[in-house]
């Protein structure tokens, strides 16, 4: 390899080189002049310590790393890997492609700006979680790690874990709040795909059946089905005062030859939306917010009755 000084001194024969070191970890310093940093881990150590390594090469050459790689396990910091298996020294799990690690799926259908800033808060305000474990989070399919294999840790360990089920909570409130934030202020679409994928929020024991539903002079956003197994057309609007859900409530359940819940939803009703509806036999008007936790909620529409202040006029005592 042409190296003529101390650094790197250990790399000039491989075959030795492979008997008294397992691994390599390269952590790449672009700050420091785009250099690599090679770190070797002894195979006569009882156990590896991923901090411990020993220096053996500083390079700026990438393909003399990537020729190191080749013939040894490598690690890049910032890469994912089983700390369990690392400390155990277990080369044949940490090379393999098809090693599975415990992790929490996220909403897939979640905007890509709302996953780039959910890493962001992840990082920020859970202890012990790295890029690595978020990175995947903006993948089509969605999901956080968090350490362990499915072979260093079994389903009941996983479930049972105090630390890593505290992660999932806090996970899933970052989730929970940003994505409130997103449907309070983002399309129609997006609204009904939560829906669709999360009908319980609606309703408990509702279940959902179909999406986009054509029928003579309209479409239908969601049809489901409640615990008592009625069907429900559910019209959703992100405004107040849409002046089609009047006709499309009246219209809509006439296209079905059987008990119907109409269900509508929205983010407010205007006087005049309210008004129209009222006087439609069955609809039932609910509204999506936020709870008192900042967190997605449907509930309800409770009109606001006017407030009328009443003086009371002083008495004079004779």
């Amino acid at each position: 390899m042409g190296v003529i000084t101390k650094n790197g001194d250990s790399l000039n024969d491989f075959d030795s080189f492979t008997q008294k070191y397992g691994c390599i970890k390269v952590d790449f310093k672009q700050q420091e002049g785009e250099r690599y940093y090679l770190y070797a881990f002894r195979n006569d150590l009882t156990e590896w310590d991923f901090n411990k390594g020993e220096l053996i090469l500083i390079t700026h050459n990438k393909d003399t790393v990537n020729e190191i790689s080749s013939k040894v396990l490598t690690i890049n910091v910032g890469e994912f890997f089983c700390k369990e298996c690392f400390r155990k020294k277990d080369i044949e799990k940490l090379s393999s492609k098809d090693t599975s690690y415990w992790g929490h799926h996220i909403w897939e259908k979640t905007p890509l700006r709302t996953k780039k800033i959910m890493q962001n808060e992840i990082m920020y305000s859970i202890n012990d979680m790295n890029w690595s474990m978020v990175k995947n989070i903006t993948n089509n399919k969605s999901y956080v790690l968090f350490g362990p294999c499915s072979s260093c840790m079994t389903r009941e360990e996983y479930d049972n874990n105090d630390v890593i089920q505290e992660k999932i909570k806090l996970v899933d409130d970052i989730w929970e709040n940003l994505i409130t934030e997103e449907i309070m202020n983002g399309p129609e679409s997006l609204l009904e795909d939560i829906l669709c994928d999360h009908i319980f929020t609606i309703e408990e024991g509702m279940s959902f059946i179909e999406r986009q539903y054509r029928v003579d002079n309209g479409v239908i956003d969601i049809i489901a089905k409640d615990r008592n197994g009625t069907k429900c057309i559910i019209e959703l609007k992100v405004v107040a005062d849409d002046k089609n859900l009047a006709w499309q409530s009246a219209y809509y359940p006439s296209c079905f030859d059987e008990d119907i819940r109409m269900i509508t939803i929205a983010p407010n009703y205007s006087d005049r939306i309210y008004n129209a509806l009222k006087n439609i036999s069955n609809v039932e008007m609910m509204v999506f917010g936020k709870d008192k936790n900042g967190k997605f909620e449907i509930k309800d529409f409770e009109v606001q009755e006017p407030t009328v202040e009443i003086k009371e006029e002083a008495q004079s005592v004779m």
